[in-house]
C-alpha cells in the first residue's frame, strides 16, 4: 500500500492547472443558471405566489 502512494502523489503533480480549474468553471457556469432560472420564475411566477399568500392568510 505504501508504494503505491508515492505515485499517486506524482502523477497529481504533473497535471497542468488548468485541468484542475475545469470543474470549478463548470461549477460557476451551473450556479450562474440557477440564479438566472430563479430569477426568470420569480418574474413569471412573483406576482401569483404574492397572491396566493394573500388570500392563504384571509
Amino acid at each position: 500500500m505504501n508504494s503505491l502512494m508515492p505515485g499517486q502523489h506524482a502523477s497529481l503533480s504533473r497535471w497542468p492547472h488548468e485541468e484542475r480549474t475545469v470543474p470549478h468553471k463548470g461549477l460557476l457556469i451551473a450556479g450562474v443558471v440557477v440564479v438566472g432560472l430563479g430569477l426568470l420564475a420569480w418574474t413569471y411566477l412573483g406576482s401569483d405566489f404574492k397572491r396566493y399568500m394573500k388570500i392563504q392568510r384571509m
